[in-house]
């Protein structure tokens, strides 16, 4: 087994759910995003269209074939153009 790394953006249009699935993030890599951001955005009421996420993961490899993702190593939120970010 590898670990390799992804890199995911992308502008919240309607929800950041439907964002993600537009960009093939992992659901488990989306509830992550939800934890590190749900204490300080309101991600149901407070997501504005033009909002956006930068995601960096670790996904984990056999043989070149995805076989999970793993952690978020690095994310960015910007909400109402304030950005917020983990590491």
């Amino acid at each position: 087994m590898s670990v390799a790394f992804e890199r995911h953006t992308d502008v919240i249009r309607s929800s950041l759910f439907a964002a993600t699935d537009a960009t093939d993030i992992p659901d488990n890599v989306a509830l992550q995003i939800v934890i590190m951001f749900g204490t300080n955005i309101n991600l149901a009421s407070d997501l504005k269209r033009g909002d956006h996420f930068n995601v960096v993961y670790e996904i984990f490899l056999e043989n070149s074939q995805f076989l999970r993702a793993g952690r978020i190593l690095a994310d960015e939120f910007v909400n109402a153009g304030k950005p917020s970010q983990v590491v």
